[in-house]
């Protein structure tokens, strides 16, 4: 799957109300769970349209909303200008790439990425190395599932046991780990859960 894809799906991906539902839900739990405050930095990885960005903007010093998508980021932009956010940047960056941002943020977010990455646990070995020390990490993405959830194509995974997302941040030596499903999607006449892992960097 390429940029293509979400590049034509941006101008219409917050027209699904369960979609923004879920972003919400997501950015609760993670207000929830990490202390965040005026002073810290975040980066929202995979930002899609900046949904998550967005519910988490007045909670912190500033927002970088990354994705590799620039029909995404195009809509990110124009909600910045509409709402005349001032604390919110978009910027174009693949973590799998290699690529650096020079800088490190006091928080990293992901909110249903990594199923679209090829190598997703080397995405969060590389997004952890652009915490600061002390800083927080929350991954929410599918649980694992049949294959049905996407059309053919659209991800490279199928989902993802939320105990092995949250074993790999414990061997990344991550510390204060909180694993728990708090969303639901019912699509093709069943339910797939939506986890969340939050833990820290010592």
């Amino acid at each position: 799957m390429t940029n293509e894809y979400f590049d034509k799906q941006a101008t219409q991906w917050d027209d699904k109300p369960l979609r923004i539902k879920r972003s919400k839900t997501i950015a609760d739990f993670i207000s929830e769970k990490i202390p965040l405050s005026k002073e810290l930095s975040v980066l929202d990885y995979g930002c899609g349209t900046g949904l998550v960005s967005f519910f988490l903007s007045d909670k912190a010093a500033s927002v970088c909303a990354a994705d590799i998508s620039d029909g995404m980021l195009a809509e990110v932009q124009k909600k910045i200008t509409a709402q005349n956010i001032r604390n919110i940047e978009t910027v174009n960056f693949d973590v799998t790439k290699n690529m650096t941002l020079n800088k490190t943020f006091d928080v990293i977010v992901s909110a249903m990425a990594m199923h679209h990455i090829e190598e997703p646990f080397d995405a969060i070995t590389k997004l952890t190395k652009l915490l600061n020390p002390g800083g927080w990490i929350a991954l929410a993405d599918l649980c694992a599932e049949d294959g049905s959830f996407h059309e053919k194509g659209v991800a490279m995974h199928n989902g993802f046991e939320p105990a092995e997302i949250a074993e790999h941040l414990k061997n990344l030596k991550m510390t204060s780990v909180i694993c728990k499903n708090i969303f639901e999607i019912f699509k093709n006449e069943k339910n797939y859960p939506v986890f969340c892992v939050c833990a820290r960097k010592i």
